[in-house]
C-alpha cells in the first residue's frame, strides 16, 4: 500500500495511507451501518476497525461489502414480513425510493399524487 500511494504522490501522506487501507470500508456513523447495528454486523463475522483516536470518539470503520449485504438482507426480511402481513402478492426490497427516471422509469409507473379534496 505504501508503495502504491508513494507512486501517486511524491511522498506518502498519512491521510492517503489511511484512505488506501480503509478504501472499501464505511464509518460506523454511516446510515447503512446504523440501520443494521453493530450487534448484527459483529454477529455476521464483521469486525469494527478502531484506532487509538476513533475508539475515544466512538468512531471506527466497517467492511462496506458486508454492511451492504446485511442491509439488503434486512430490507428483504422487512419486505417479506410486510408482504405476508398485508397480503401483497409480491414485494421488493430496495434501499432508495423509486424514481421517475433511469432504470426505474422502464420498470415502474409512478402516478401523480392526487390533489387533496377538502370538504366544508
Amino acid at each position: 500500500i505504501y508503495e502504491r500511494v508513494k507512486a501517486q504522490h511524491s511522498y506518502a501522506p498519512a491521510h492517503m495511507l489511511k484512505r488506501a487501507i480503509t478504501d472499501t470500508e464505511i464509518g460506523v456513523n454511516h446510515s447503512r451501518f446504523v440501520f443494521i447495528g453493530r450487534e448484527m454486523y459483529e454477529s455476521a463475522g464483521g469486525v469494527v476497525r478502531e484506532d487509538l483516536f476513533s475508539a475515544q470518539e466512538g468512531d471506527g470503520t466497517a467492511d462496506g461489502v458486508l454492511v451492504e449485504r446485511l442491509v439488503q438482507e434486512k430490507l428483504e426480511s422487512a419486505a417479506l414480513a410486510i408482504e405476508l402481513h398485508e397480503g401483497w402478492s409480491w414485494s421488493l426490497a430496495r434501499e432508495g425510493a423509486v424514481r421517475n427516471y433511469g432504470d426505474d422509469r422502464e420498470h415502474y409507473l409512478l402516478l401523480p399524487e392526487p390533489e387533496a379534496q377538502y370538504t366544508a
